[in-house]
């Protein structure tokens, strides 16, 4: 799951004036179905290459096709910003996130992890408690624990079922949620172009550091395989946010869930994995909880 699109599910997602609520439905639809193709290509990336090389790739690209484009269009003062520091470690939760989430897509079916990665709006409603002063009712409360039962019906520790991969793709999420509050800090001062930008090279920074061991060249259409799994997760991301242009957040929000549709027919069609019922169950679960959440964030700021 894009980490645009989990902004927009996770609490106190900012609000813009509605233009075109169609509009911006359809390109929300098309931002996760676009997601969900670039999970598959980094699934397919990384049975070629260790996954800690296929982050570097994605982190690489993005500040490659991101750095002309922020400098020519919003020159260097957008990339000026008062909390380098909250910028810095925002990159750093998200890049290990990243790592981790791509370790458990090598491995776990792309339903499966998608439907995990749904947990971390449900961390950050928690995080939101004591790092952002929020109040969380016993109703959301209950839909986050609720939400969570939905994680260890998909993960099921304890089982034949269950994959150690999971638990990356759990810690993932949770420290998505850090990050998140980082965001929810930073955005009140800086856009998502500027957060995009330092994301990335911070990400291919720290990547960077840790990718030597694992390195290996690749040829020249091996090259391009990565270059579009960056472009399009790139894209996805700028879909998302040309999406709430168009529509609030809090009405675009459920349409981030079609991710899991999209992830199981490519997993499907790509890799021949679909869920089992279990899965599908938990899935289920998840969903259930996360527009909960949505919902009564919704009633508590009077939607």
């Amino acid at each position: 799951m894009s980490e645009t699109s989990r902004q927009i599910l996770a609490p106190g997602a900012g609000e813009r004036a509605s233009d075109d609520p169609a509009r911006g439905i359809a390109i929300m639809a098309m931002g996760v179905a676009v997601f969900a193709v670039t999970d598959g290509l980094v699934k397919h990336a990384a049975t070629e290459f260790e996954p800690l090389q296929v982050v570097w790739c994605r982190y690489a690209f993005h500040t490659l096709f991101l750095v002309p484009a922020i400098v020519a269009r919003w020159s260097r003062r957008r990339l000026m910003v008062a909390r380098p520091d909250l910028h810095v470690a925002r990159g750093v939760l998200i890049c290990l996130s990243t790592m981790l989430g791509t370790f458990g897509i090598s491995v776990l079916p792309l339903a499966d992890l998608t439907a995990i990665g749904f947990s971390g709006p449900l961390v950050a409603t928690l995080l939101a408690i004591p790092f952002l002063g929020e109040r969380v009712g016993i109703r959301r409360w209950s839909a986050v624990i609720i939400g969570f039962v939905g994680v260890l019906i998909v993960v099921r520790p304890g089982t034949t079922a269950f994959n150690p991969a999971a638990l990356f793709v759990v810690a993932g999420a949770s420290l998505w949620g850090c990050g998140f509050v980082l965001t929810r800090k930073i955005g009140t001062t800086d856009g998502a172009p500027t957060m995009l930008i330092w994301t990335s090279i911070v990400g291919l920074v720290l990547s960077s550091i840790v990718v030597v061991p694992f390195w290996r060249w690749p040829n020249a259409m091996e090259w391009g395989l990565l270059a579009a799994m960056a472009a399009l997760n790139l894209l996805s991301q700028f879909m998302i946010i040309w999406a709430v242009a168009y529509a609030p957040a809090s009405t675009i929000a459920p349409m981030t869930y079609l991710q899991l549709v999209w992830a199981t027919i490519v997993g499907y069609f790509a890799f021949g994995n679909l869920p089992d019922r279990w899965a599908i169950l938990g899935a289920l679960v998840i969903v259930g909880s996360g527009l909960y959440v949505w919902h009564r964030e919704r009633v508590r700021r009077g939607m």
